[in-house]
């Protein structure tokens, strides 16, 4: 009998002792989450710069094309077959943006 009565003992102490475990795991996953969390803004951080910085470029580019616009329409008259100053001017913006690498010249 006194057997009988330990075991029922036990027996009626399962429930919270499941519970109790579940509930420790769900608290180790809520810890983890922070984790989680930094460890993908670290992995995304380079490539928001990256994008961040050509963004800039993109404005810096299209400055220089408002500024174009803005230009004297008769200053292109005439072709002497030597570059007008805007032509320059529009490869000059276009290096700025793309860099000065020659792998980004046309024909290359």
């Amino acid at each position: 009998m006194d057997r009988l009565e330990e075991k029922l003992l036990r027996a009626s102490g399962v429930n919270q002792r499941v519970a109790k475990a579940i509930e420790d795991d769900a608290d180790a996953l809520i810890a983890r989450e922070q984790q989680i969390l930094d460890r993908k803004t670290a992995a995304f951080k380079p490539h928001h710069e990256a994008l961040n910085t050509r963004m800039k470029e993109l404005d810096t580019f299209e400055d220089k094309l408002k500024i174009l616009e803005n230009t004297d329409p008769l200053q292109n008259i005439g072709d002497t077959g030597e570059k007008k100053p805007v032509d320059a001017m529009l490869e000059q913006a276009v290096s700025a943006a793309l860099g000065s690498d020659a792998s980004h010249k046309p024909g290359s």
